[in-house]
């Protein structure tokens, strides 16, 4: 790192630390500088400073007790590989946006195309002065007239077929809206600022009235994949390796179940080859596993907000029990029989019509659409009836492990959730419900001599209970 006439080295490890004499040693240095000939400040207009190492970055300040100051190197030749390709301001837009999500800027497209044409239909029908008409863009409109335009926005719109949207909606419609103001330098909080507590409560009140209403109540959720169904799969030969179809189906099936994986991008930004999420290891006592490290996933994308964020890491072992379902087993050979040499990176590829024995798949990706329908497709070959679709391998891999008892904490790591949000995903069986209504009623069930010790709990009564040992003896009424 440089300062003016001096750039900044770490010192080697075998140096003694000198950190009481930088300022005293930059100092004189600095001295002997200023009262240099005028050739050697002429020079000093081309020179470029070089540090010894590649590793002189990101240093901090609780590190500058071990820098010592040196004199420059000077040079005149410029590194062309230090610096990239120079970018116009077209480009450098074209970055930023490429940061944002596909969906959420299609959702705040919709949001704002839907507020414009409500806009344009209100001045049509507008005959009395009684009736507010709202002009202009909305990045030209104030907070007041934002406040004034949403209220009745969020009462007077509708679905195409004239039927009511879900109170969920409408909350997102307003998101989506403040997404497009923040998103053009217009920084509003509808949900805090003060200037919109008109627009809260006529949202407020709306979504209130639509769930008395019963509308919106339902939420649409993934159904989970039981084990009997899974079993299913197997068996019908939907799940499997036999064809270049059976196993491409079974290993995105697979991933998407053991590693808890997103419906979307987190399945289509697989890669394989040197930068792959997915990765082969033998363990310290000789267990071979399959493992996935996130890289970029929706609530990690690598920006500055994620910095601390702790990525999702997920190991699969190896199935001896069953080793024709082990995923490591299907990976290898998935692996093996892709092209030799494959100009593309994704890791999911299209099976081959005219295939070999080394050969069963072409060097082309499979297409988003195709992806995003498999499980519902290999749940509709298997005879399955409900909402299935990729999302519900990661809901039937978290609803798996909270029934069988896996701390929350756990659970989280291999979803990539915060343990708080993760609860969304807990589904509850059909067992738990019929327990609860057995609870509710009062009614019985017996229990398993051998579960209850002998000097342990006895319930004579379902008025009393009694509690012995070798030591006391009471009993409890009630």
């Amino acid at each position: 790192m440089e300062y003016g006439q001096f750039k900044v080295e770490w010192p080697s490890m075998s140096e003694t630390d000198n950190s009481d004499n930088i300022l005293f040693e930059a100092s004189q240095i600095a001295e002997q500088e200023l009262n240099s000939d005028q050739q050697t400040a002429k020079g000093a207009s081309n020179t470029v400073y070089h540090t010894n190492s590649s590793h002189y970055s990101d240093i901090s300040e609780d590190d500058c007790d071990n820098l010592k100051v040196t004199k420059l190197v000077e040079s005149t030749v410029v590194n062309s590989r230090q610096f990239g390709k120079t970018v116009s301001e077209n480009e450098l837009k074209d970055i930023v946006f490429s940061r944002l999500s596909p969906n959420t800027v299609a959702k705040s497209k919709w949001a704002v195309r839907t507020f414009h044409d409500w806009q344009n239909y209100r001045r049509t029908v507008a005959t009395t002065s009684a009736i507010k008409t709202f002009q202009g863009d909305l990045l030209q409109m104030t907070k007041e007239q934002l406040n004034d335009a949403l209220g009745y926005f969020i009462v007077e719109i509708k679905k195409q077929d004239g039927s009511e949207y879900k109170g969920q909606t409408l909350y997102e419609l307003i998101s989506a809206i403040q997404y497009h103001l923040r998103l053009n330098g217009v920084i509003v909080h509808f949900l805090e600022d003060n200037e919109f507590i008109g627009m809260r409560n006529v949202l407020d009140a709306k979504m209130k009235e639509l769930s008395r209403r019963g509308i919106g109540l339902d939420k649409k959720r993934a159904d989970i994949i039981s084990v009997e169904n899974e079993d299913i799969l197997w068996k019908k030969g939907i799940l499997g390796s036999d064809t270049p179809k059976q196993l491409l189906d079974t290993i995105f099936y697979l991933i998407g179940l053991n590693f808890a994986l997103r419906a979307g991008k987190e399945h289509r930004n697989l890669r394989y080859g040197q930068n792959s999420q997915l990765s082969l290891h033998t363990s310290e006592s000789g267990d071979q596993y399959l493992q996935y490290t996130e890289d970029v996933s929706k609530t990690n994308q690598g920006g500055l907000k994620h910095q601390k964020h702790k990525k999702k890491v997920v190991r699969a072992y190896e199935n001896l029990d069953i080793p024709e379902r082990c995923i490591v087993r299907l990976y290898e050979k998935y692996i093996r029989l892709r092209p030799k040499t494959c100009a593309c990176d994704a890791f999911y590829l299209q099976p081959a019509k005219l295939n070999s024995k080394e050969h069963w798949y072409n060097s082309i990706p499979v297409g988003v659409h195709t992806l995003q329908n498999l499980v519902k497709n290999m749940c509709l070959r298997g005879g399955m009836t409900g909402n299935f679709t990729n999302h519900s391998l990661r809901a039937t891999a978290a609803t798996r492990l909270y029934n069988a008892g896996v701390d929350e904490q756990l659970i989280a790591e291999t979803t990539g959730h915060s343990s708080d949000a993760i609860r969304v995903y807990k589904r509850t069986s059909n067992a738990q419900l019929q327990d609860v209504s057995d609870i509710i009623q009062n009614k019985r069930k017996k229990c398993k001599q051998e579960n209850i010790p002998k000097s342990g709990i006895q319930e004579p009564s379902s008025r009393e209970l009694s509690i012995e040992n070798e030591h006391f003896k009471f009993n409890l009424k009630f």
